[in-house]
């Protein structure tokens, strides 16, 4: 009789795990399927080769660089090469004077546009990104002042030149106390540089989350929308008014704003910035995504985590969900803002609490 129960007992438990796998499994799509290209009228990336590459929307006619955005020479055209009639190749060796080179792209209907690099190589950190050159209110974002990003902790020695080449001015840490601890931020010796940190307060759901990874994985998207809009966007609407305030501040552009992966509440805070600027909301959703280009990153910082889940047979593709920029969370948030806030700009003036003349200040900064 002892043998039958135990029996018994085992085969409960293989079913009761097999249903619980069966329930928590989610097939979720690649995090390259989430990425959006956000529409512009020229898109500069570097090649791995060195080369550069320009992709416009209409024809070019000649492209120039330098080293800042106000230091452009339109006097020494670069060579290009053409690979098709809207991709032109740029020879490394033509802009190797600039540690950052920014360009002039002039088209064949007259106009001109300033272009850079957008997700650039910063040794030792993830998710680094420039939100210059995007469209606001028929006006474009500033290049160079304003850096998205993963956490500065593990900086190399490059990385920490790189950040001395982009005269980085203010770095703004939205992390835990105890995440800072774990991993400061290695700029603290450049006088440069001022530091504020401003732990923004997280989703108190550790609990609820388990309870998802365990038994039904669909429910951990609908907890990061919750985290995105009760708790970043209501609960910590003050502390973002703290954070664009900053920007206004003299000597504080540069700027880097940073959390761990860059993703959720450096996301919400750009999303802000850029909602501010007058960027329209196709933008800020494909800006956003493409924190997935990082996705494998993020999946490095959860290894004492994937450690964990495997006494309940999980493994690392069970975090996915939690880890990937979904678009429509996104776009979940900012429908957030309109039928709890009444949009975007009550949210910054009564929630955030920004006056019109600072949101006025910062489009003056920001824009040209």
């Amino acid at each position: 009789m002892p043998g039958l129960l135990i029996a018994g007992l085992v085969i409960a438990g293989a079913i009761g795990v097999w249903y619980i796998r069966s329930k928590a499994s989610v097939r979720f799509p690649a995090p390259e399927n989430f990425i959006i290209v956000p529409d512009e009228q020229a898109r500069i990336t570097r090649l791995d080769d060195g080369d550069y590459q320009i992709e416009t929307a209409a024809p070019l006619t000649a492209l120039f660089a330098g080293d800042h955005p106000d230091r452009i020479d339109p006097s020494q055209p670069l060579p290009i090469e053409p690979i098709n009639t809207n991709i032109w190749r740029i020879p490394a060796h033509a802009v190797t004077a600039f540690p950052r080179p920014y360009f002039l792209a002039q088209f064949a209907d007259g106009s001109a546009l300033k272009v850079a690099e957008r997700i650039l190589n910063v040794e030792g950190v993830a998710n680094f990104r420039d939100i210059g050159g995007y469209a606001a209110d028929g006006k474009h974002i500033r290049w160079g002042l304003y850096y998205r990003a993963g956490m500065l902790g593990e900086l190399t020695e490059d990385g920490r030149a790189m950040l001395r080449a982009l005269n980085i001015r203010w770095v703004c840490d939205l992390r835990l106390h105890e995440e800072v601890s774990q991993n400061p931020d290695r700029i603290r010796d450049n006088p440069q540089i001022r530091y504020s940190h401003k732990p923004l307060t997280t989703p108190d759901d550790t609990r609820q989350r388990l309870q998802a990874l365990l038994f039904d994985r669909s429910k951990l998207s609908q907890l990061m929308l919750e985290s995105y809009t009760q708790v970043f966007l209501d609960d910590n609407a003050r502390l973002y008014g703290d954070v664009l305030r900053e920007l206004i501040q003299p000597g504080a552009l540069p700027a880097i704003v940073h959390c761990t992966a860059g993703k959720d509440r450096t996301g919400i805070a750009t999303m802000l910035l850029m909602l501010a600027l007058g960027v329209d909301e196709a933008t800020i959703i494909a800006d956003y995504s493409l924190s997935n280009h990082y996705f494998t990153t993020f999946q490095g910082y959860t290894a004492d985590v994937v450690r964990r889940l495997r006494w309940f047979g999980l493994n690392a593709d069970a975090l996915t969900p939690l880890l990937i920029a979904q678009p429509d969370i996104l776009r979940a948030s900012l429908d957030h803002l309109r039928s709890k806030y009444g949009g975007a700009k009550r949210y910054l003036t009564e929630a955030v609490g920004l006056t019109e003349a600072e949101i006025a200040a910062l489009r003056a900064l920001f824009l040209e």
